[in-house]
């Protein structure tokens, strides 16, 4: 399988050079594609110099904006699976090789699930976010009907035949993208697997990883996808399948 990694950035010259390091270091990895989201920082420069696969937003699309941007770019270059990879450095390259093997045995979409076997408080994720990431997984099992512990986790891999399924061009920009992903894929009966994931929360140096997002935005865009999935799921219910 060729591996493409998809890492949506926005003024991450901070992390994005330790996040690609790690990625290249990394076997399994065919592709590395960047996609800088009209940072105001050197992201883009950084990026740029290590080689990799870099696309930069003449506008901030948002991170769904990003992903998308990339999913295209990935599919272009004959990836056969994509996983999406913080441009913080917040998910583990060490825990990729589940999701690979995951994908491999059929699964179309993949989930990390930082709750599975942890207390994802205890890596250092804000109570508001733990209480937060609870309450809408429970909303996305009300709007999509699938059982996601962790559907705000953004470790995911999704395979090409998944891709080409559901329409990722119209795909929900911003935050809202992880639930759409997952309704759509339901919608279209690609196999979906939740797998343990342990969080990360802080660098090699035992130093926070700070997030720049703000709670409502990423409440305010899922309650806009909650109720587009619903609709969604109701329509297939019904027999109109509509992405």
């Amino acid at each position: 399988m060729k591996i493409a990694a998809v890492v949506p950035a926005y003024n991450e010259e901070k992390y994005i050079g330790t996040t690609i390091g790690e990625l290249k270091s990394c076997q399994l990895i065919d592709y590395i594609v960047v996609i800088d989201d009209c940072s105001i920082d050197n992201t883009a420069g950084i990026a740029r110099e290590t080689g990799v696969i870099a696309i930069s937003h003449a506008h901030n699309q948002g991170v769904g904006g990003a992903i998308k941007t990339g999913f295209k770019k990935a599919l272009e270059i004959g990836a056969d699976m994509v996983v999406i990879m913080a441009g913080d450095g917040q998910m583990a390259v060490a825990e990729l090789p589940k999701f690979i093997r995951q994908c491999e045995n059929g699964f179309g979409l993949v989930i990390g699930n930082r709750f599975a076997e942890t207390d994802p408080r205890d890596y250092g994720m804000p109570a508001i976010r733990y209480y937060g990431a609870k309450i809408l997984s429970f909303m996305t099992y009300i709007s999509t009907g699938q059982m996601v512990p962790d559907s705000q986790n953004g470790y995911t891999a999704l395979s090409r035949e998944a891709l080409q399924k559901i329409n990722i061009y119209t795909l929900a920009n911003r935050w809202g993208i992880h639930n759409d992903i997952i309704s759509r894929c339901a919608i279209a009966h690609i196999p979906i697997v939740n797998i343990p994931q342990v969080p990360k929360y802080y660098d090699s140096e035992g130093k926070r990883i700070h997030s720049k997002v703000w709670v409502l935005n990423i409440v305010v865009p899922n309650l806009y996808v909650f109720a587009r999935s619903l609709t969604r799921r109701v329509l297939s219910v019904i027999g109109i399948r509509r992405f």
